[in-house]
């Protein structure tokens, strides 16, 4: 009975409340719309990626850089490729690079984390529904729980409640964070702009050393099967994709400049058909990073500045067959 309760209260309040309580959530809303509405918005340029890439480029000062090219930084908290790829269908025809980021070990065997069920709710509360080149993205798997009887969805949305009040407590507790500016922001939505002690900082690094290390880098055959498909779609629509490898902070020991040199000197062999790879590993020393991933202010003005190097210089300019 109490299940019976549960799915109808979900079922009908979920769907009303789910818009309007805050969490990280909320910012794949901004970025559906802002790439929905092609009349207001013609961006030539679009970033995805994960937090690392929301405080490593201003989108503002990429496009000052590229004779003002409308830019925008659509990345979001955990955004991996598969995630991004959920947006692919939506890219207007106005741009003309998109501009993938992604970790270096997201690249590597052993590392292709599925579309969780979170990220497939979020964004179907969101309006969203996957068109056919989504699902021979992603394959049919990933995208098949998108057909689940909207009921049964607005169940599992329930869990945004208690998210959301994780989230506002977090914002009380944690002032150094901006979580507001992940509903507004579409060119820098950094969270994290302050630097934290020294000792939080070594902490956080602790907390986030891979288990086990990193040694090798071996390329993940499923992955580049996706970005494959990715460049694919994008190429018969005459836009170019790259495909970013983040910066990896020094002080993380787990990750060895073994696997780091191996990644740097594979990356260049993965280039293809309408795919490019640009490696920013090794760009930003220890110094340049807030925590154990994302770029403090000189970190961004760095990884920027190299992006907009690589690409007003054509470095990424692919052919289309």
């Amino acid at each position: 009975m109490a299940v019976i309760i549960g799915i109808i209260v979900s079922n009908y309040l979920v769907p009303v409340f789910y818009k309007y309580l805050p969490g990280d959530h909320s910012r794949t809303k901004l970025i559906l719309e802002t790439l929905k509405q092609r009349e207001k918005y013609r961006p030539q340029l679009l970033l995805f990626g994960n937090s690392t890439l929301m405080c490593g480029i201003d989108a503002k000062r990429l496009s000052e850089k590229l004779d003002d090219q409308l830019v925008f930084n659509l990345a979001s908290a955990g955004q991996s490729v598969l995630e991004s790829s959920l947006y692919y269908q939506h890219v207007p025809d106005s741009v003309h690079t998109v501009v993938q980021f992604m970790k270096a070990s997201h690249l590597s065997v052993d590392n292709f984390p599925p579309l969780s069920k979170e990220v497939k709710v979020n964004f179907y509360m969101y309006g969203f529904r996957p068109e056919p080149v989504t699902g021979e993205i992603l394959g049919k798997k990933q995208v098949a729980y998108f057909s689940t009887p909207s009921f049964m969805i607005n169940f599992d949305a329930r869990s945004v409640l208690p998210t959301s009040i994780n989230i506002a407590m977090r914002q009380i507790l944690r002032k150094d964070i901006n979580l507001k500016k992940l509903e507004t922001e579409l060119f820098y939505p950094v969270t994290h702009p302050h630097k934290m002690s020294r000792k939080k900082y070594r902490m956080r690094i602790k907390q986030n050393e891979p288990v086990p290390p990193l040694r090798c880098f071996k390329t993940n055959k499923k992955m580049m099967a996706v970005l494959k498909k990715a460049a694919r779609f994008f190429g018969q629509r005459r836009i170019s994709y790259v495909v970013g490898i983040l910066p990896i902070n020094p002080g993380l020991q787990n990750i060895t400049e073994g696997f780091k040199s191996e990644a740097s000197l594979t990356l260049p062999t993965l280039n293809g058909e309408n795919l490019k790879f640009m490696d920013f590993i090794n760009l930003l020393p220890e110094e340049d990073f807030v925590d154990h991933t994302h770029p403090y202010r000189t970190g961004m003005v760095k990884l920027t500045n190299r992006l907009a190097n690589l690409l007003k210089h054509k470095d990424y300019a692919v052919s289309f067959k």
